[in-house]
């Protein structure tokens, strides 16, 4: 499964490496900063900034006539709103109206303007806005409605009102109202208040959206495109607030609004850039960047020409509006050619949204160039449709990355369960094959067989490695690695690293250098294991990649904050080294370089992907630094605590042999009368476990499933009791509470121990919580099954030998006898069974044992599958194939095995047509074993 926390945000980030994406990101956050930049400027000015106070009001309509004087003396007379033709840019305007008699005292002209404007009443300044009242470089005054404060003695008198802007046009005269502040303050509000107040609960919304977006991306929940086309609605109507006269009504600072809205118009198409390169899949990614690239260079000439006062905002307006047209036509021309090759069809919502909101634009441009301005409602109302159809687009695109998900897990699901089965049907076999190995190991005295052995030893050990990382991966994806905290001694455990480090580089003639702090505590806790795991990982991959040279470990602990400390490890190695750009990949799963340089080298590339979780579980850090050629070094950093602070000295090495030979120790005792009972319906691995008992000269009891089990429980008293999982009848687990769930059990307190193949992530500890005492994984290996065994054996019933081994005793096998019995069956190897048994008739038992249990199964076989049990059907297929392995009859046991996977994979069919042949070869085949 899938780990979706705090992790899952760099998988998203990262999830892309090629050279466009990361271009691509880098403008993204480019675009984000200078957007964060703005909105910082703005809240800023809102807050921090004196700005002079605003009075409101509501006009009656001043309709008298205006004068204007041009230079050559001509005289023009009209009524505002007007426009004087044949103004040039920075010309001065002076017009000239007469107040009319109804003014009362309390009345306020009102005037919308901005720049440079100063009103003169019969001769006296009323009025002043200019550059000097703005705080910033650049002298933009965003044009506001200003109030004059009238008085009745004002009737009748001149009026005068001045424009001199020197960098804009002054040929505009808006219209000009007078009356009571109140009738003045509701006028304007009612006129402009619906587009501000949609502008403002888009802002709002989108907003709110933008921060869910996030959320569920940094939760671990996709990267939706909603977030994107919310940051650029969110900007368009941050621009739209900016832009109304509302806002000196609602945030009441018109020098920080004005420039706002001004920073802010470039930067609407980013957002809308990141939106559709998301939801087209990147297919137009080089475009886009190119866009990007465009508009960010841009804005910076574009802020930099207003604020050094060479150039206002409005002069720049139009080459970037039209820039801003012109990506905005190449967006449409993407859409309308995905929607021509039918790409479009994952985000018809979209096209549907887009297509309302530029018609609506449209007409609303229209509009304001007939001089009918509806103060952008049309626009406003394409956006709430356009973010509405965004909204349904990115429900259906979350529900589509929900069944992602759940398609995710279900293969996650899927395969844990294949490693689980895989784990047993590879540990089944290599249990019979380390398990007989270490007997030929100990009982050989031929140098030749041993030399082979060690061969065996060797590669089953790496097999063994191998399918380990695998269900180490399964544990990391699943969550289940957990870090334990228990005390150990630490020169024990660097004991244990320094010694496979000398062997290792032994066995390449290279040289080791170990350099352990001799102040390192004596005691820590923590997690020994993964800690001896993680450095037994690091000095292999050193040994492995290295071929000349030396492979040294050093190790120190510093201490932090009372019993806290830090115990740091460094790994370093003269080998080929690792190129720069791969650094970043080497903890990656399944990843390995330079595969001609180490095509030779074996290995699943899983070594440093589970290192650097164990690490991560730990709470510690990790890091690397190489010369490609030259060799590499690994340092690990993870917090222990301190439970003895005397230091391990400059002999840490003595003491950690002699703590080794100490916990070593139970490798010799005997236990005469001790009662062990082993349950599996394998006789190999029935008889693995009675040699590895042998010189224990315990009295070990088998049974072959549960239910027999049970009922040798129930005459006898045991030790300890030894049982397999999956077993035909009745399994380990059923078996265990039968015999502790009943109060009449003489075995209700005796130890049961479950020994299976099935060695994924968390098997320990649900086999715990089912009532077992303890849980060995096959194969078994022979020091951690005696230790094992010794834990739990009653105290008084077992002789500590030390290292003594007592050889066990193999009867000569009489050869001719051998050939004879070999016409028992051509697809028995008898010389074989003798071999791995050890003992001719219990070879010739074994035989005839499976035979007789194998008829036995077909027949419950045959009844399941009339009763459609299928679950039982499976069991005994299960437990004719482990039977046919135990007397190395491959074919009957690949034939049972497809059986069993039929059940699993709901293959009813192959059962139908194959159960008949199946039974009657079996059956012919047990017979005849039986009848010879």
């Amino acid at each position: 499964m899938a780990i979706y926390h705090h992790e899952n945000f760099k998988k998203i980030w990262n999830e892309h490496n090629d050279s466009s994406w990361k271009v691509y990101r880098i403008l993204t956050m480019i675009s984000g900063i200078v957007i964060l930049g703005v909105l910082i400027f703005f809240i800023y000015g809102q807050f921090f900034v004196k700005h002079p106070v605003i009075q409101y009001g509501n006009p009656y309509t001043l309709d008298t006539e205006f004068t204007y004087t041009r230079p050559d003396g001509e005289t023009i007379t009209f009524t505002a709103p007007y426009r004087i033709e044949g103004v040039e840019i920075g010309e001065p305007v002076t017009v000239k109206t007469v107040l009319p008699d109804n003014i009362t005292d309390g009345m306020y002209l009102c005037y919308y303007g901005g720049h440079n404007v100063v009103i003169e009443i019969d001769g006296e300044v009323r009025f002043t806005h200019n550059y000097e009242m703005s705080e910033y470089p650049g002298r933009v005054i965003k044009s506001i409605y200003f109030n004059v404060p009238l008085s009745s003695d004002d009737c009748g008198k001149e009026m005068v009102l001045i424009k001199d802007e020197d960098k804009v046009n002054n040929a505009s005269i808006n219209q000009m109202f007078y009356g009571t502040l109140d009738v003045i303050n509701s006028y304007l509000y009612l006129k402009y208040k619906t587009p501000f107040i949609l502008a403002l609960f888009l802002f709002f919304g989108s907003s709110i959206l933008c921060l869910v977006g996030w959320v569920l991306m940094r939760r671990g929940g996709g990267n939706l495109s909603i977030r994107y086309f919310a940051e650029g609605v969110m900007i368009v109507s941050w621009w739209i607030i900016c832009d109304s006269p509302t806002y000196q009504f609602a945030l009441n600072n018109y020098y920080i609004d004005g420039l706002t809205g001004y920073m802010v118009a470039p930067l609407i198409i980013i957002p809308f850039i990141n939106f559709f390169n998301h939801i087209q899949k990147r297919r137009y990614e080089r475009i886009y960047n190119i866009m990007m690239v465009v508009q960010l260079v841009l804005i910076v000439p574009y802020y930099y020409l207003h604020f050094a006062d060479i150039m206002p905002f409005e002069r720049m307006l139009l080459p970037m509006n039209l820039i801003l047209g012109l990506e905005l036509a190449i967006l449409i021309g993407v859409i309308a050619y995905d929607s021509r090759k039918g790409l479009a069809k994952s985000y018809h919502a979209i096209i549907v949204g887009v297509i309302a909101l530029a018609a609506l634009s449209i007409i609303e441009l229209v509009l304001i160039n007939i001089h009918i301005n509806i103060n952008e409602v049309l626009i406003l109302t394409g956006l709430y449709i356009a973010c509405g159809c965004a909204v349904i687009n990115s429900f259906r695109e979350y529900l589509v990355m929900e069944n992602d998900k759940a398609d995710a897990l279900r293969a996650s699901v899927m395969k844990t369960h294949f490693l689980a089965n895989m784990s047993h049907e590879l540990r089944t076999p290599i249990n019979s094959i380390v398990g007989m190995n270490e007997m030929i190991l100990r009982e050989t005295e031929d140098p030749a067989i041993r030399e082979y052995a060690e061969y065996v030893d060797r590669s089953s050990k790496l097999l063994l490695g191998l399918i380990s990382d695998v269900l180490d991966i399964s544990k990391i994806e699943a969550g289940k690695i957990h870090s334990q905290n228990n005390e150990y001694q630490a020169a024990h455990m660097l004991g244990v690293m320094a010694d496979i480090l000398d062997e290792r580089t032994a066995s390449k003639q290279l040289s080791s250098n170990i350099n352990i702090s001799s102040s390192i505590p004596c005691r820590l806790k923590g997690d020994e294991q993964h800690i001896t795991q993680i450095m037994l990982n690091l000095l292999s991959n050193a040994t492995k990649y290295t071929e000349q040279g030396s492979v040294s470990l050093a190790a120190e602990f510093v201490k932090t904050d009372g019993d806290k400390g830090i115990l740091r490890f460094r790994v370093a190695d003269t080998g080929i080294g690792i190129e720069e750009e791969n650094i970043d990949k080497i903890f990656d799963s399944f990843s390995r370089f330079d595969e001609d340089r180490n095509k030779y080298i074996q290995g699943t590339g899983l070594g440093l992907a589970i290192t650097k979780e164990l690490v991560r579980v730990m709470d510690g850090q990790i890091s690397v630094s190489s010369v490609y050629g030259e060799g590499t070094t690994f340092t690990v950093e993870i917090p222990q605590r301190i439970v003895e602070e005397t230091p391990i000295g400059d002999d840490w090495r003595v003491v950690a042999h002699k703590n080794s030979a100490k916990a070593g120790s139970a490798k010799g005792f005997t236990a005469p009368k001790a009662k062990i009972l082993a349950v599996d319906d394998n006789f190999a691995n029935l008889m693995i476990v009675k040699q590895f008992l042998k010189k224990s000269q315990a009295m070990v009891d088998t049974a072959s499933n549960g239910a027999e089990a049970i009922e040798k429980c129930k005459w006898n008293i045991y030790d300890l009791i030894l049982i397999d999982h999956m077993m035909p009848v009745m399994n380990g687990i059923d078996a265990n509470k039968h015999i502790r769930g009943d109060a009449d059990s003489l075995n209700r307190n005796t130890p049961v121990i479950i020994l299976t193949a099935n060695a994924l992530s968390g098997s320990r500890e649900e086999y715990l919580r089912l009532g077992f005492a303890d849980y060995m994984s096959k194969p078994l290996q022979y020091d951690l099954f005696e230790n094992t065994i010794l834990k739990y054996l009653p105290m008084d019933k077992v002789q500590i030998i030390g290292d003594v081994d007592v050889e066990p005793e193999i009867e000569e096998v009489d050869n001719n006898i051998i050939e004879e019995d070999k016409k028992v069956s051509a697809t028995i190897d008898l010389n074989m069974l003798v071999d791995i048994y050890g003992d001719e008739d219990f070879a010739k038992e074994i035989v005839e044992k499976v035979a007789i249990d194998t008829l036995a199964a077909l027949d419950r076989m045959q009844s399941s599958y009339e009763a459609k049990d299928y679950n039982q059907y499976r069991i005994d297929a299960h437990g004719i194939k482990g039977m046919m392995a135990s007397i190395y009859v491959a074919p009957m046991q690949e034939w049972a095995k497809k059986h069993e996977f039929a059940v699993k994979e709901d293959n009813l069919g192959f059962i139908d047509e194959d159960l008949a042949s199946f039974d009657k070869a079996v059956r012919e085949f047990c017979n005849e074993i039986l009848n010879k």
